[in-house]
């Protein structure tokens, strides 16, 4: 990778940060989205475990969990990062925690861009060749929603089972609750602010 490449790159975090920023002053000085999104479609605590939610969803009732501070999670022990969280869990808590899990992942890619070495490609990995345990395995990784887990299983030499869990599961589920008693006009801010991806509502592949 080339060095100059990198450095432009960096250059241009703090623009983005501004822009980001920018984007929430203009939100947060909208009295009406701020009304009707406070004290709304609220998850507490102990919702979110009954639920199984994870990610941003899950931080903004309270809990610090995030599968990135995890003991030997691929590299994230090498960055320094803190994790948002809230404690009303209603709609404003979660658009304010999204905008902070942004900032905050504009600082990890700045520590990234000091750290990728410059120049050639070391290895080349074959995918072809790669030896995949022969029992079920499970796997999960922090995504923009939440947790995403994976679950394998082979038969000889190929995959026989391949699913994908997406944390957009629990949350469509837990959205059947929170929308029961409010209005109409408040359900299409409900469901924006739990961020719900249609492509991890498929399952199996």
């Amino acid at each position: 990778i080339p060095s100059d490449l990198l450095k432009k790159l960096k250059r241009q975090l703090p623009a983005i940060y501004k822009k980001i920023k920018r984007i929430e002053n203009i939100l947060a000085r909208d009295f009406v989205l701020v009304e009707r999104s406070t004290d709304i479609g609220t998850v507490t605590n102990t919702l979110a475990g009954e639920f199984g939610i994870s990610g941003p969803n899950l931080r903004a009732s309270g809990p610090r969990y995030d599968r990135r501070k995890e003991n030997d999670y691929i590299s994230y022990g090498d960055f320094y990062f803190t994790i948002p969280y809230g404690r009303k869990g209603d709609c404003l808590e979660r658009i304010n925690i999204r905008f902070a899990e942004i900032y905050q992942s504009i600082k990890i890619i700045g520590q990234i861009f000091t750290r990728i070495p410059v120049g050639p490609v070391i290895k080349r990995i074959n995918l072809s060749h790669l030896d995949l345990a022969l029992s079920p395995f499970t796997s999960s990784v922090e995504c923009p929603h939440g947790e995403l887990k994976v679950f394998g299983e082979m038969e000889g030499k190929s995959l026989h089972t391949f699913a994908v869990f997406g944390p957009s599961r629990s949350s469509l589920s837990l959205a059947g609750v929170l929308l029961e008693g409010n209005s109409f006009e408040d359900t299409e801010l409900i469901l924006a602010s739990l961020d719900i991806s249609g492509g991890e509502l498929i399952q199996y592949f």
